[in-house]
């Protein structure tokens, strides 16, 4: 019984860092060292932990260290504005009960940017 539990309890725990895990970001090559990352998220953290992950990622397989020679960080959703009615009148129509079914988010996984130039580099000894 405990063998079980304990098997349990480490998928659930393997699952949950699996949804924790941010998104591949897109990866563009500019030169033999150097490439453009570019992650997007629905926060402005998310959409930097894509970038940041992906590149550690891609200049670990060569053996080597990722350095941040510039970022860039943008907001693309929808009008924050807007956003703040839509997400107010979701939830007034979500807790209401009589209108059961979908409800319109002001949200995507694609809100925020992030684009950083990195060059992987020898990790220091």
């Amino acid at each position: 019984m405990n063998r079980l539990t304990l098997a349990l309890g480490a998928g659930v725990a393997a699952l949950a860092l699996a949804a924790c895990e941010p998104q591949e970001a897109t990866v563009l090559q500019l030169d033999s060292n150097t490439i453009r990352v570019i992650g997007t998220g629905y926060s402005e953290r998310s959409s930097l932990e894509s970038a940041i992950a992906t590149a550690n990622k891609r200049c670990e397989a060569q053996g080597k260290e990722a350095f941040v020679l510039t970022n860039k960080t943008d907001y693309q959703g929808v009008d924050q504005s807007a956003a703040l009615i839509v997400n107010a009148l979701t939830a007034a129509a979500a807790n209401s009960g009589s209108a059961p079914g979908y409800y319109p988010s002001s949200t995507s996984s694609s809100d925020w940017q992030t684009q950083l130039d990195v060059r992987c580099g020898p990790q220091p000894a």
